[in-house]
């Protein structure tokens, strides 16, 4: 019981940057692309969402098991 709840405390953060990121994108989708300013924030962000991503897909098909 003491794991699973270090488990969620360790997960939490990152599922709340994962969706901070991705409501920052959406909102950035919004905006209207004047002479593709936000094409490198689009990008940076879209790098970023994989890269916190991909622990996360991985614990996922390894089982969960760290």
């Amino acid at each position: 019981m003491m794991g699973e709840m270090e488990t969620k405390e360790k997960l939490n953060p990152t599922l709340n940057y994962l969706m901070l990121l991705r409501n920052h994108k959406t909102l950035l989708s919004c905006l209207p692309n004047f002479c593709a300013i936000f094409n490198h924030l689009e990008r940076l962000l879209v790098e970023e969402i994989s890269r916190v991503q991909k622990p996360m897909y991985n614990d996922t098909l390894d089982g969960g098991t760290e």
